[in-house]
């Protein structure tokens, strides 16, 4: 003679699945929801100014390039230059959106556009910038390998 289970076993046993199910959701850390956490770690460090936060976020062979007045740089240059903007300026944001991710294994390209603001003296400055940022793996972690500005327009449009 088979035995049914009983309607509230039943009820409790799926109700356990869809919970160890979002429980695994919320654990499991995509490397698209990590590279969206790089830039918003980036974003954080710039805007509090705090170079050990910044240096962390990126690989030691770190390179930049673009137009003026950001030019191009290494790893020192990077940090030489981000002080003097900071000695410079102040309240500065820098928001992207819009990224889109090409992933392949420990290697990321992210294409994104984003908004720099910063007060200079009584001015406030905007910049839209195009960015073009490769992104290594190391563990579990993603840093920013090389950030090439492809456009950069004083205003917002």
């Amino acid at each position: 003679m088979t035995r049914l289970l009983s309607p509230r076993f039943l009820v409790l046993f799926v109700a356990g699945l869809l919970l160890v199910g979002l429980l695994v959701d919320q654990l499991v850390v995509t490397d698209a929801e990590r590279l969206d956490h790089l830039l918003e770690d980036l974003s954080a460090a710039v805007a509090s100014e705090d170079t050990d936060r910044v240096a962390g976020l990126v690989t030691e062979d770190f390179s930049f390039e673009g137009p003026s007045p950001v030019r191009s740089g290494d790893h020192s240059e990077a940090f030489i230059r981000l002080s003097d903007f900071w000695t410079q300026v102040n309240a500065t944001e820098l928001n992207w959106r819009d990224a889109q991710i090409d992933q392949s294994g420990p290697l990321a390209t992210l294409e994104a556009s984003g908004l720099i603001r910063f007060r200079y003296g009584d001015v406030l400055v905007m910049y839209r910038v195009d960015s073009r940022l490769v992104c290594v793996r190391q563990g579990d972690e993603w840093r920013l390998r090389r950030l090439d500005i492809v456009a950069l327009r004083r205003g917002i449009f």
